[in-house]
């Protein structure tokens, strides 16, 4: 399974479309989904997709939108225990990775 990202969500729901930045984004995410792999969204993702969103109509859109879409994933304590190991491994490697991320 395939677990999309908040840059990734957040490239394909712009309201102005996307920039030349996005494109590759963009089709990597369009070759993904037209392949039929089986795609999830985790739910702090689902978190800070909506968390940026000003106005109320734009957030129960984007909500119906990111909810219907895909599966939402919650995390375990598991889940939660391998981040940090990914995020220590990171830090003694010297890359710096943001907690949520890893």
């Amino acid at each position: 399974m395939i677990l999309l990202d908040t840059s990734v969500l957040s490239a394909a729901l712009r309201r102005k479309g996307p920039g030349m930045a996005s494109a590759p984004t963009l089709e990597a995410l369009r070759a993904l989904l037209r392949s039929g792999a089986r795609v999830a969204v985790p739910g702090i993702v689902v978190q800070e997709v909506l968390s940026g969103v000003r106005e109320r109509r734009q957030f129960d859109t984007l909500k119906s939108v990111v909810l219907a879409g895909y599966p939402v994933l919650a995390a375990s304590v598991g889940d939660h225990v391998l981040g940090a190991q990914i995020s220590s491994t990171c830090r003694r490697a010297g890359v710096a990775v943001a907690t949520v991320d890893a």
